[in-house]
């Protein structure tokens, strides 16, 4: 049996808190003047071969371990909300354990993570080359050097759990919408400084960590103490939770069919995360929101020995 190769970086399980009992969605294009339009969940949030990677051990392309092990994790967090929101016999500390880590994994395992891992590794791979090599400077202006997919999925696991650590010193309190229905994005954990529209801003210095759980409720993390309860949002309130949820969005976002013209009314922030991610080095700008495709290796695809040359990307 094949394995499958269509890989969610938002999990379908997710997205079905959001959609119409035929399992749909209304889809919003964050950057471009697209129309929006109606499809099914597993048809959105997916890109072939995105978890894909080569053993080292047996030098074959799998498929499917990385997106299952995932996959366990979206379960764990599927499972410890309903517990929360619900009332259930687990500890709160375990809980709170379990949906940090769900959440973590949530946050690294998006194209958006993706591309700001590239924009990082492309500074990092050109700085050596013009010390090591300054005969090429010129040249690396017309290209960019960015890693295969085994440094995402490594960073994915490693910075999940940095994450989580960060949420288990925060308190937390549940939003409930009153009237009208939270949205999602391609990137549904995202943080806000002290304004509501803000862009990619980093956990430390986020003053709320939002997740949209489904179109009535969504969790969030503040500083501030004493917060482990539930509040009643109003519509009002909704409409600028989704504000700034749209904001953050990478490349789409998400919400019931049934509230479409309420996500095609909200404004579109003046920059998006594309800027923001070629703000962090100095270097020619990343044009796309696409990643790296995984490319199958020639041969067997062991690796040879020595270190790995930086990867050049055709992706602008």
């Amino acid at each position: 049996m094949t394995s499958p190769r269509n890989h969610h970086y938002v999990p379908q399980a997710y997205l079905l808190g959001f959609a119409d009992e035929r399992e749909q969605v209304c889809v919003r294009w964050r950057m471009a003047e697209k129309p929006s339009f109606i499809t099914r969940v597993r048809n959105i949030a997916s890109e072939r071969d995105f978890y894909s990677f080569v053993d080292d051990n047996t030098g074959e392309i799998d498929h499917q371990s990385f997106e299952a092990g995932l996959n366990t994790s979206e379960t764990m967090l599927r499972e410890a909300l309903h517990e929360y929101v619900a009332g259930g016999a687990t500890p709160l500390e375990t809980l709170r354990l379990r949906i940090a880590l769900g959440v973590g994994f949530q946050m690294t395992r998006t194209k958006y993570f993706r591309r700001k891992l590239e924009r990082m590794a492309d500074s990092a791979a050109r700085t050596w080359l013009t010390t090591q090599r300054p005969e090429l400077t010129e040249a690396l202006n017309s290209v960019h050097l960015v890693p295969g997919n085994d440094v995402h999925l490594t960073r994915i696991r490693e910075w999940a759990v940095g994450l989580a650590g960060v949420l288990l010193h925060r308190s937390w309190f549940l939003a409930r919408a009153t009237a009208g229905q939270f949205i999602t994005t391609d990137n549904p954990v995202y943080g806000i400084a002290d304004y509501t529209d803000a862009l990619d801003v980093g956990v430390l210095a986020a003053s709320e960590i939002r997740y949209p759980i489904d179109a009535a409720t969504a969790l969030v993390w503040t500083p501030q103490p004493g917060h482990d309860a539930a509040i009643l949002f109003t519509e009002r309130e909704v409409r600028q939770f989704n504000f700034a949820t749209f904001a953050n969005a990478y490349e789409q976002a998400y919400s019931n069919p049934g509230y479409q013209a309420a996500l095609e009314q909200l404004p579109r922030h003046r920059d998006n995360l594309i800027v923001r991610i070629n703000a962090m080095t100095e270097a020619p700008d990343f044009k796309k929101a696409g990643t790296r495709r995984f490319e199958k290796p020639a041969g067997n695809g062991r690796k040879t020995a020595g270190p790995d040359p930086p990867n050049s990307s055709g992706v602008p």
